[in-house]
């Protein structure tokens, strides 16, 4: 049995764009814009929501509850590029051992 490892490389951005577009006293929805593609982390009072922003960077969250006007919202927005490269596999003369390079 051969034994290598793949590698997966993660690279993390800073994320500059994020803008509350819609979010008002008695509303249920909360709309943004941010980076396209993104995860979209969103606590409004007590509680947490989770969504995806579209290819063009915009979001809504629907909420449970009518927002108050002393809710809090605190909003994280996450995007990780992956990329999986996969080993070079070199097997020795002796066909008893993998190297990896």
């Amino acid at each position: 049995s051969a034994n290598y490892s793949i590698k997966v490389i993660s690279e993390e951005k800073k994320i500059s764009t994020l803008k509350l577009t819609s979010y008002k006293k008695n509303s249920k929805k909360i709309v943004g814009k941010t980076i396209s593609n993104a995860t979209v982390k969103l606590t409004a009072g007590k509680k947490t929501y989770k969504v995806k922003s579209n290819k063009s960077g915009k979001f809504t969250v629907k909420l449970k509850k009518k927002l108050k006007s002393k809710d809090k919202i605190k909003v994280t927005v996450t995007k990780v590029e992956e990329t999986t490269k996969s080993p070079k596999v070199f097997v020795s003369r002796s066909n008893k051992e993998i190297i990896n390079r």
